[in-house]
């Protein structure tokens, strides 16, 4: 306990006046109002005119390797769950590779680079599983399927 030289500390306590928050509020009212309304409106105007809608389309695949394939019947072991999580991180190198989006945009016509192309698609394991979520952004609805199935298509 820190010596204050014997003496004990007054506490000061501020009280607040509800009615006093109350009568500022009211005084303020219109401005509080007219605030409010106008960053609603500019974030409506914001939101209708400079930004762009982006759209995802998603599609889904299960990853199993050929030995996974054959031995279907076969309960399914550890190992072959750790390979084929394994096998959506390879996939997604392959998917997203140069070779794969250039046949995708030559086969749609698409008007853009791989490295336009690249930014939009995502490629990732759902909840580490072997089930891979391919998914395509894109400020054109259709287009964003378009690519989406393409892609799939061309899966391994």
């Amino acid at each position: 306990m820190p010596d204050n030289g014997g003496k004990r500390l007054k506490e000061e306590y501020e009280t607040i006046d509800l009615l006093e928050i109350l009568r500022l509020l009211k005084k303020n009212l219109l401005v509080i109002l007219a605030v409010t309304i106008l960053l609603a409106v500019a974030g409506y105007l914001v939101s209708t005119f400079a930004m762009t809608p982006q759209y995802e389309a998603s599609a889904t695949l299960i990853v199993n390797s050929r030995e996974d394939q054959a031995a279907a019947q076969a309960p399914i072991t550890n190992d072959q769950l750790t390979s084929a999580t394994k096998l959506v991180d390879t996939y997604a190198v392959i998917l997203t590779s140069d070779t794969v989006l250039d046949k995708t945009i030559s086969n749609l016509n698409l008007n853009m680079s791989y490295n336009d192309l690249v930014e939009r698609v995502r490629i990732e394991s759902v909840n580490s599983t072997q089930v891979m979520k391919i998914t395509v952004k894109d400020t054109d609805p259709e287009r964003a399927r378009a690519i989406a199935a393409d892609i799939v298509e061309q899966a391994p």
